[in-house]
């Protein structure tokens, strides 16, 4: 059923919408327009209000929306590039980011149940590949640059796709990548409802019990807990970037542990430790 036209703000003379820009949440849905525009409705399209992303008018393309509603992110593209855009009421207001180092400006996607960010981009080799966020979009860490990667979407943490594009060779080169990357779990309270009245901060996740050095480790990677998980049975996975446990260690009462590293391959590996039945996530660098 098309929505009437009196339910629609005006749009702007030559102004329209882009396939691919829109996110949902729950009953939100948002989608950008060619005039640095974004349209959002709380009740599933029934009604739209529209907010100014950007106010020199760049096009409004990937969007991408946490649990909450509140917190996500847009690329916005003009003549001099693609830039990243941040909003953390909704998308009532909006700031730009610039492009932040590690950031990859193809595509970019929310991962339900986590206060995770992933960017792809298909772009030269020093940008194409993937990257991650887990304070809205401020800052990035590097998965991988080997293969080019398009779109990407995510059903939950465990179940996640990324598009290359495809060559039939020789040789053979694309496809479709199934994704294995371990994510933090989201930080206490920060799945707040889509319906919530008054936007709330973006919040830090529980990572600051876990920190790591050095990093990169050439031979010992020291995994330092925080207090308050001192008393319990804490097991420290270190898990390759394809999602396997290259190491596993059990430490009790222990602050912190060690882990050798000396005979891993470089790259990009991720710390994993669970402890009182939560699981906490640092991304560190093995470097020769």
């Amino acid at each position: 059923k098309r929505v009437p036209a009196a339910d629609l703000p005006t749009p702007l003379p030559n102004e329209y919408g882009w396939i691919s820009g829109y996110a949902v949440a729950g009953n939100t849905l948002w989608f950008g327009t060619s005039a640095g525009r974004m349209y959002k409705s709380t009740d599933f399209g029934k009604t739209w209000a529209v907010h100014v992303v950007d106010p020199a008018g760049s096009t409004v393309f990937e969007i991408a929306f946490n649990d909450d509603g509140l917190r996500g992110v847009t690329h916005l593209r003009n003549a001099a590039g693609t830039f990243l855009w941040a909003t953390a009421d909704g998308g009532a207001t909006w700031t730009n980011l610039g492009q932040p180092a590690n950031w990859k400006s193809s595509r970019i996607t929310a991962v339900p149940g986590t206060d995770a960010l992933v960017s792809t981009a298909v772009n030269a080799p020093a940008f194409r590949g993937s990257a991650i966020s887990y304070d809205n979009g401020l800052t990035w860490t590097e998965l991988e640059r080997a293969t080019s990667k398009a779109a990407c979407r995510f059903l939950d943490a465990q179940t996640g796709y990324a598009g290359a594009f495809f060559v039939t060779g020789p040789p053979f080169q694309g496809g479709i990548f199934k994704s294995e990357i371990a994510f933090e779990a989201p930080a206490a309270g920060s799945r707040r409802s889509v319906t919530a009245a008054t936007p709330q901060p973006v919040r830090t996740p529980r990572a600051s019990l876990l920190s790591v050095y050095s990093s990169p480790a050439s031979s010992v990677l020291h995994v330092v807990l925080d207090d308050a998980l001192l008393d319990a049975k804490s097991r420290v996975d270190l898990v390759s970037i394809d999602g396997r446990v290259v190491s596993s260690t059990r430490a009790v009462g222990a602050k912190t542990i060690p882990l050798d590293v000396s005979r891993l391959l470089p790259g990009t590996y991720i710390v994993r430790v669970t402890a009182n039945s939560q699981t906490i996530s640092k991304t560190v660098t093995v470097a020769r």
